[in-house]
């Protein structure tokens, strides 16, 4: 892993254990594996059961397994992250069946996570949502929307057909009468809303009280947002006030900006592939993604609307480390923008996307198109 951050695994699981080992072959068979350092489950009193009985059966040889593909180096850290622990609540449940009990299962999965993240430190967050009954993996996905942070993923299994009853992936044995079944490991979109509420709240509040405030919080908060070209500057209009603030930024902020505003108008979605660490405008690079090749678009779109003293030389146009120029963007909000900093970030650059969480309604060229 790049990250030196250390990778926390939360799953649901109800009476298929199978699928939290399918999750860990999933993650740890990946072209970069990953192996969660701990593991927290969320589960019922059968479910804890179920578990237990199925990690004594099948841990090891799923070890052995790993093994033998090749990522011998991962093992010790499986081997650590075996400390399973079972958070089923103060109340121990047998099945979850009325909303008390969905209730009772958010806030148990919120006060544990919002433990866990809670340290100078703070591990990634993997969730699986794949076992359980679909609420469990509902409320999931909930919480991690409320407290989730840029770096986080939301994860479900997918097979190519259906398992046999008693299948265990991934060490059986291709046998007569029986397919085996190919997983994949799907991530499900999700997104990280923490940036909208108060430090405090998010530390105090149970789950309904933390869904209230956000959703105050968004009826609050609405913004439009204008690039001008001319003045190489973002323009952000808090809607229900009219109050108007103008961000200077940088040459190659404002293409970054720009960019990212015209793919969120074109429902350009996620690209996972990440920007090479220099960048040519003027010659594209083998292999570039379709993020760089759009950056490149929009500057020969706009190349000669933006004033000529803010042009940078050619040199450093052919050589671009985009990462400082977009952490430049970040610091001119946050200086302009101290009380919501981080909304404003988490719209305009989400981690690890490569266009705006923006509606295209809200979205406006001033001086060009």
């Amino acid at each position: 892993m790049n990250d030196s951050r250390e990778i926390y695994l939360y799953a649901v699981l109800g009476l298929s254990p199978a699928v939290l080992t399918e999750t860990i072959w999933s993650l740890a068979t990946r072209k970069k594996p990953v192996i969660p350092y701990c593991i927290t489950i969320f589960t019922t009193n059968k479910g804890r059961e179920a578990l237990e009985e199925h990690l004594a059966e099948h841990w090891d040889a799923m070890v052995n397994a790993l093994k033998k593909k090749g990522v011998t180096q991962y093992i010790p850290r499986l081997q650590t992250s075996r400390k399973i622990i079972l958070s089923n609540g103060r109340d121990d449940l047998d099945d979850i069946r009325t909303q008390e009990d969905n209730l009772k299962m958010a806030d148990q999965m919120l006060q544990k996570i919002r433990d866990d993240i809670s340290d100078k430190k703070r591990p990634i967050v993997y969730a699986s949502i794949a076992g359980g009954r679909k609420t469990m993996g509902a409320m999931l996905h909930s919480v991690m929307s409320l407290i989730g942070g840029g770096r986080d993923k939301i994860f479900h299994i997918l097979t190519d057909k259906t398992p046999p009853k008693d299948s265990v992936y991934p060490w059986q044995k291709k046998e007569p009468g029986k397919p085996f079944v190919e997983l994949e490991l799907a991530e499900v979109p999700f997104v990280p809303l923490a940036g909208m509420l108060k430090k405090e709240d998010l530390g105090r509040l149970k789950f309904n009280e933390l869904l209230r405030a956000m959703s105050e919080s968004v009826a609050e908060k609405s913004y439009n947002f204008s690039l001008n070209a001319g003045e190489s500057s973002l323009v952000i209009t808090e809607t229900s006030t009219g109050e108007k603030d103008k961000i200077k930024l940088g040459y190659v902020g404002f293409l970054i900006l720009s960019t990212f505003f015209r793919r969120a108008m074109e429902r350009k979605n996620r690209n996972e592939n990440v920007v090479s660490g220099e960048f040519n405008f003027f010659a594209p690079a083998a292999g570039e993604t379709e993020y760089e090749s759009d950056l490149r678009r929009e500057y020969n779109r706009i190349c000669k609307k933006i004033r000529a003293d803010k042009i940078p030389s050619a040199e450093r146009l052919k050589s671009v480390a985009l990462k400082s120029d977009k952490s430049d963007i970040v610091r001119r909000i946050k200086k302009s923008r101290k009380s919501d900093w981080q909304i404003i970030r988490d719209m305009l650059l989400p981690s690890r996307c490569y266009c705006s969480n923006i509606d295209a309604s809200k979205i406006g060229f001033e001086d060009y198109e």
